[in-house]
């Protein structure tokens, strides 16, 4: 998933990576 995926949405998926891990 890492380097497919644009810088622009590198951030919003780090976010709701986060929020799973609580």
């Amino acid at each position: 998933m890492s380097g497919s995926t644009p810088r622009s949405k590198v951030p919003r998926t780090e976010q709701l990576v986060q929020e799973c891990k609580g």
